[in-house]
């Protein structure tokens, strides 16, 4: 008998009934034509099919222990019930407690200095999936690589149930796509107190409305490693299968409708799931999984009316695997974004647009006063930044001790200078600068203050007006 611990012989007991059928076959397949030869070692490496993805793509499935290839094969046999209509085994008692021993290790903190968000280790390399909006503020800086990078906090199950913290570590940021609002890390080193990463299991398939489903993440009003269950509510595209958005449209007739249908047009869509796991702020970038904790979406979204918070918007599996599979292996820079701003906006006078929330605060600057009067008697601030329709040739942005001042220096239309200082002395510790070929290059030796009018050229002086009407200095 092969050498097991306890917990993998139980495994082996539990699926032998079904097991023998697909060991025969693939042992059958293997010895074909070769000699048996007894393992060299007790501990012994088993490998798996390739498996095609649902994109085209194939990824090799290498379980390292026999615990984890026994549970391989009765997750293969219980996807051909499903494929074939059949009756799949009842989630036994406890089946939640089962799902969350083993994701909540796989689960982990994303932090950056404007906040905080969830994420999930991916692979056993160090590859963390989260959202994009949890790291496209805020983000740390590698003047040697160079790089973004956040930290991340780990965790490991105690006997107790509860998950006790490890060591934070960095995470590099390897790829991001707004428009689905992903984001790729990668570990710089494994934390202290862990001997081998997690990860959570890509699901074979997307999943079916009445799904049982699961989340894990680290809501704001909660605690880490907070789990919550449901099912899965609905599948469509966002944003034109969501009510609020989909019966205004059905609604118009004639203008009205060719202008409804002009925005739905110009809108970027992709699919999503929507569950009842109730998710809360900071729970942004966590899993969503199936009953036996396999990937089936990435938590995104809740309703911004709390009285309609009933439902969390999670990114289906089909985009999680388009984005892995486009994404690139390479640190990269994350540009400071003049524009991410909100959610308050007003004009205090016409040619200075405010925004913020609680903790930071931005100010947008048309130095030359040419942003149409006609758009700024519309009052529609929102969709004024949404287009970029304020011709702004600054931006300055304050985020608790951190600074940031973008500047338009010739005028065009684009920032192309950013300016940060990080600890409030006034003085710039990085400049991200566009260059000609439209590559941003980080400068970290530099001898700048953070606010320079200077880099206004003609427009130095209005500017130095503008800030002595608002009453900030230089």
């Amino acid at each position: 008998m092969f050498p097991m611990k306890a917990g993998a012989r139980r495994d082996a007991l539990r699926v032998l009934p079904f097991l023998i059928g697909v060991l025969v076959c693939v042992f059958s397949s293997q010895s074909t034509g070769q000699e048996s030869r007894a393992p060299a070692k007790k501990n012994l490496q088993f490998s798996a099919p390739s498996t095609q993805t649902e994109h085209g793509g194939t990824v090799r499935l290498t379980p390292t222990t026999l615990s984890e290839w026994l549970v391989y094969q009765e997750d293969q046999y219980l996807d051909l019930l499903e494929e074939q209509g059949g009756v799949t085994p009842a989630e036994p008692r406890g089946g939640g407690q089962k799902i969350y021993n083993k994701v909540a290790p796989c689960v982990v903190a994303v932090r950056t200095w404007a906040g905080h968000g969830t994420g999930f280790l991916i692979d056993r390399e160090g590859l963390i999936l989260t959202n994009y909006h949890v790291i496209h503020t805020g983000t740390f800086v590698d003047a040697e690589v160079p790089a973004s990078y956040a930290w991340v906090h780990m965790g490991r199950m105690q006997e107790s149930g509860r998950m006790e913290r490890v060591s934070e570590v960095p995470a590099l940021v390897l790829a991001v796509d707004p428009a689905r609002d992903l984001a790729l890390l990668k570990l710089q080193r494994v934390p202290e107190g862990l001997n081998r990463l997690p990860r959570v299991e890509l699901a074979r398939h997307g999943p079916k409305p009445g799904q049982e489903c699961s989340i894990v993440g680290h809501p704001s009003s909660g605690m880490l490693w907070t789990y919550r269950d449901g099912l899965v509510s609905a599948l469509g595209q966002s944003p034109h299968d969501i009510v609020n958005f989909l019966l205004p449209r059905l609604g118009a007739e004639g203008a009205e409708r060719e202008q409804v249908e002009a925005m739905f047009d110009s809108l970027q869509t992709f699919d999503i799931v929507l569950s009842s796991c109730l998710a809360n702020p900071g729970d942004s970038g966590g899993p969503l999984v199936d009953r036996r904790g396999r990937l089936i979406g990435v938590t995104f979204a809740i309703p911004g009316n709390p009285s309609e918070q009933k439902f969390t918007y999670h990114i289906a599996l089909s985009e999680i695997r388009a984005f892995l599979d486009e994404a690139a292996q390479t640190p990269i820079l994350l540009i400071p974004d003049a524009w991410q701003i909100g959610p308050m906006l007003r004009i205090v006078q016409r040619n200075v647009l405010i925004g913020g929330g609680p903790g930071w605060q931005q100010i947008l600057f048309d130095v030359d006063t040419d942003t149409p009067l006609e758009l700024l008697e519309q009052r529609d601030f929102n969709g004024l930044v949404g287009a970029r329709g304020f011709d702004a040739e600054v931006a300055l942005h304050g985020y608790r001790n951190r600074r940031l001042a973008f500047y338009d220096t010739d005028n065009n239309g684009e920032m192309n200078v950013v300016l940060v200082d990080h600890d409030e002395d006034d003085a710039a510790d990085f400049r991200y600068r566009l260059e000609a070929q439209g590559r941003w290059h980080l400068d970290a030796d530099i001898n700048s203050k953070w606010l320079d009018p200077d880099l206004c050229g003609p427009l130095a002086q209005p500017l130095r007006d503008l800030l002595i009407q608002l009453e900030i200095t230089e």
